[in-house]
């Protein structure tokens, strides 16, 4: 957690970042540095001068930067006048960051993300959703094609002869606001179901598609305090109990195909969980079946609700194409897992510090607006009232499809 901010104090260690977030933001932002700085230089060798804290601030700054992709550049912008305000070294030479990027340790950066989706969490974001969908965390995994061979993740060669690496991304994203609670970058020693049970969070309910059930991470999930709704193969067993639960949509509904409470089947080398579960089997709009688990089993809940919740895991799927169209992580500046690691936080702080800067969910609109402030081009509250009619002309326009969907 981060110590109370002193309000009359100003941010003169992050003096650059205040048009981009404001005097609040920067004061929590200088505030953490200094407490990262004083925690990296107690324990580091004498003639260390590169840190977390710094490499941090570079990749902050240049992330609003679309042009600061590479080394070279990030070595460059080091070098300029505002950087120098905000660093304490000369300059990032391109092989003292290539070897420091493998020392770093990435983690030290999620208090921060913490506590800033905590922030998020408390402001008032366009479209609203009721108490129990603000309760959802959309769990998936997204692999990052990266041109180069990276020995800790798994490998292709394309049709053009070039070797592909492909880190995956494991994402626990708040659907509520559409900002990041969790993030890990993973290799091929840990699957999805691994990368999931690294957070949990009581309250919470969890959504996640086939390649995320797991017996481990369900008994997990439930001890941890969470629910979850998780789509089934054909293959799970599944034992109902005599009499299907009552809800507003009984089986054999338009979309409801079945609706029971039972527990799931194991074997000697595999331990289900022993809780009361809810098998749902809705039709998908192609026709097929759509088979999915859920610990909610309260029979207010209908089974129409259940598949309402599940529909919203594409919001993290719109996340990750967000994230890997601003965020660029095709050009690697790091074949290291700290290294991009540590990228990936920084992509993701960003992205939050953007939502409460502007008080919306992440967008390329809400992210050109930042850069033009960080070009020098706006100021933030210029750029305000650009965003609220950029707000109002998508939303006009899911409408007008909306109506388009119902005609047909």
């Amino acid at each position: 957690m981060w110590p109370e901010i002193d309000e009359s104090a100003e941010p003169d260690t992050l003096n650059p970042f205040v048009g981009l977030y404001g005097r609040r933001q920067t004061r929590q932002l200088a505030q953490f540095v200094q407490q990262l700085r004083q925690q990296e230089r107690g324990a580091a060798h004498g003639n260390r001068r590169l840190f977390l804290s710094d490499l941090f601030v570079a990749q902050l700054l240049a992330f609003h930067h679309p042009t600061v992709r590479s080394l070279r550049t990030l070595d460059t912008l080091s070098s300029t006048p505002t950087a120098q305000q905000l660093l304490q070294v000369p300059r990032l030479p391109r092989s003292t960051v290539s070897d420091t990027n493998a020392l770093v340790d990435p983690t030290r950066l999620q208090p921060l993300l913490n506590d800033l989706a905590r922030r998020v969490d408390g402001r008032h974001l366009p479209h609203e959703l009721d108490l129990l969908v603000k309760r959802l965390v959309a769990v998936d995994g997204t692999f990052l094609r990266i041109v180069g061979e990276l020995a800790w993740t798994l490998r292709q060669r394309t049709d053009n002869g070039r070797v592909v690496s492909k880190p995956r991304l494991d994402v626990q994203l708040d659907v509520a606001t559409g900002v990041p609670r969790f993030a890990v970058l993973s290799g091929r020693d840990r699957s999805e179901c691994h990368a999931a049970r690294l957070h949990i969070e009581a309250g919470k309910i969890y959504v996640a598609d086939k390649a995320y059930f797991g017996f481990d991470l369900l008994r997990d999930w439930l001890a941890g305090g969470a629910d979850f709704v998780v789509a089934l193969t054909s293959q799970i067993r599944f034992t109902p109990e005599a009499d299907p639960p009552p809800g507003d949509a009984a089986p054999g509904s338009d979309n409801v195909l079945s609706d029971r409470c039972g527990r799931l089947g194991g074997c000697d080398h595999s331990h289900p969980p022993t809780q009361r579960l809810r098998e749902v089997v809705l039709r998908r709009p192609d026709g097929e079946p759509l088979r999915l688990l859920t610990s909610l089993t309260d029979p207010a809940l209908s089974a129409t609700l259940i598949g309402e919740l599940y529909r919203h895991r594409w919001q993290i799927e719109l996340f990750f194409r967000w994230l890997k169209s601003c965020a660029q992580f095709r050009h690697a500046i790091s074949h290291s897992q700290n290294g991009l690691s540590a990228a990936l936080y920084v992509a993701l702080i960003a992205t939050l510090l953007s939502a409460i800067t502007t008080g919306r969910r992440p967008s390329k609109y809400a992210l050109a607006a930042l850069q033009f402030v960080a070009a020098g081009l706006a100021e933030l509250e210029h750029m305000q009232p650009v965003l609220a009619r950029f707000e109002r002309e998508r939303e006009l326009a899911r409408l007008r499809r909306a109506k388009r969907r119902a005609a047909q």
